[in-house]
């Protein structure tokens, strides 16, 4: 999936912009980005006050210390095959801390913290904190001897209150159980994951086409996380999903083709479920599924910024994330780029206000290696 193209490419193709691998090569913006470049702090707290505009809900924002890197959770990286094997050998491995969490996101939450591959892409309410991560290398990555990347800071929006979701709602439920099927799955096992977890029988038949084919959610938390808590963490909830046949019981297909019905889920049909098809006689699709619970729906995941995936929505934007990023009254995508020179700079300003790798990361296993680092340079 993300070796089909170059990393620059793919960048330019999903992102909106790219750098070229050779060392010293600038930014290349596509017209609809607004590329803000910020060269220190006080630059950064200046531009974001420029901001017009009073906005009901709060921004979240996201820090990439490689411009080039797209915006996609872990597990959807490498394929989505093993996506249930992560989560159910995991719990297996730390039955007594998982199974007493009360929710399949509450599960994906703590699995993220761990750094196990899933479904969550980490954003914050506090834009110091992206800034930390836009110039922030760690570790863990071979560090060059000078960092020849831009870093950015993307920013969202959910422009409408009601769909800024929290643990509880029921399109979290749906799209976080998701993850607990497999790559080819019947809709029936996934109402049954959905069930388990909500544990109200008359919901089952009440998923949203929206929430399985294509939807992506941000979700505020109220987890007692101390790494979430210091870095004002949320979350977006990813999904996207392609049907891929309609068969009876006797494994006959439908003479509606799964390419009609997965077009129509993706357009008109958004806001319905098969409770609507089966009630409302007026439904494009009332008279072959009005029994439709003696039909299977077979769905795939979806392998994202895929070329050769039919869907042109799934080819650039997958998981429906472009509408939540945030455009000034232009329309322009609203990016700040952070030089390579400036980010050691940045840092520096950035913990002389207490944000660092120490407070970032507050386990023991960082804090020692932060002390580490800061003695062994005195």
């Amino acid at each position: 999936m993300l070796n089909s193209e170059f990393q620059s490419e793919l960048s330019f193709r999903i992102n909106g912009w790219q750098q070229k691998e050779y060392s010293g090569s600038s930014l290349e913006l596509k017209s609809d980005i607004k590329g803000i470049e910020i060269r220190s702090l006080a630059d950064f707290c200046s531009k974001l006050s420029e901001l017009n505009g009073v906005h009901e809900n709060p921004f979240f924002y996201r820090g990439h210390n490689n411009s080039n890197y797209i915006p996609i959770p872990g597990i959807m990286r490498n394929g989505m095959k093993n996506e249930h094997l992560l989560f159910n050998e995991f719990s297996k491995r730390f039955s007594s801390k998982i199974n007493v969490l009360p929710s399949t996101l509450d599960k994906l939450i703590l699995m993220q913290h761990y750094r196990l591959n899933t479904r969550l892409l980490d954003i914050t309410e506090n834009p110091l904190v992206a800034l930390f991560f836009a110039c922030y290398q760690e570790q863990k990555f071979p560090i060059e001897k000078q960092d020849s990347k831009y870093g950015c800071v993307m920013i969202f929006y959910e422009q409408n209150p009601d769909e800024l979701k929290y643990p509880n709602s029921l399109t979290a439920k749906v799209i976080a159980n998701t993850a607990l099927v497999e790559q080819d799955f019947d809709y029936k096992k996934l109402q049954q994951r959905f069930y388990e977890d909500y544990s109200a029988e008359w919901l089952r038949d009440f998923i949203y086409f929206e929430d399985i084919v294509r939807r992506s959610i941000i979700i505020r938390t109220s987890c007692e996380n101390p790494r979430i808590i210091n870095q004002s963490g949320a979350f977006i909830l990813v999904n996207a999903n392609e049907l891929i046949k309609i068969e009876n019981s006797n494994e006959k297909p439908s003479d509606v083709s799964s390419a009609d019905f997965m077009k129509w889920m993706m357009t008109e049909g958004r806001k319905s479920n098969f409770t609507d098809i089966q009630e409302n006689c007026k439904n494009k699709f009332h008279s072959e599924f009005k029994d439709f619970k003696r039909w299977k729906f077979l769905f795939r995941k979806v392998e994202p910024y895929s070329l050769e995936n039919k869907y042109k929505e799934f080819r650039d934007d997958p998981f429906d994330l472009k509408r939540l990023f945030y455009t000034d009254k232009n329309g322009k995508r609203i990016v700040f780029f952070i030089p390579p020179d400036c980010k050691k700079k940045i840092l520096e300003e950035l913990n002389t206000m207490n944000i660092n790798e120490c407070t970032m990361y507050p386990e023991m296993e960082h804090i020692a290696l932060y002390l580490n680092e800061k003695f062994e340079n005195q």
